[in-house]
């Protein structure tokens, strides 16, 4: 019985005429496969983006957290300790600090802008 089936099978296949496909069908599932491809590659791109935030809020969280632990676990207060920090008088503009920190703002702006423009590039 089983061989009669696959002399059938093997007569249908014998029988049929296979065609290449048109060159428009391999442009469209080339296409359809690159759309599919570049959905994946999006939404891993977005999960490694989300476990890179997780990532750095736990390693901050981590060095806050790790001296408050050793301190509590050894038993040490800071409250018991006296000590006292003094800063000498420092003739500082607070116009230069302004002025500092507006140029690191804007290096950081240009150089992450820079990055962005080079991946879309690529």
């Amino acid at each position: 019985m089983k061989k009669q089936e696959d002399d059938k099978l093997k007569g249908l296949f014998n029988e049929m005429s296979f065609t290449e496909p048109s060159k428009g069908f391999e442009n469209r599932l080339m296409q359809q496969i690159n759309i599919v491809a570049a959905e994946k590659q999006k939404k891993r791109s977005l999960r490694n983006a989300i476990y890179n935030v997780l990532a750095m809020i736990g390693g901050v969280l981590a060095i806050i957290a790790l001296p408050v632990v050793v301190f509590r676990l050894s038993g040490i207060n800071l409250a018991d300790y006296n000590y006292s920090i003094k800063l000498p008088d420092m003739q500082i503009d607070p116009l230069w600090i302004l002025m500092g920190f507006s140029v690191l703002v804007l290096l950081i702006g240009d150089t992450l802008m820079r990055t962005r423009l080079k991946k879309k590039q690529h």
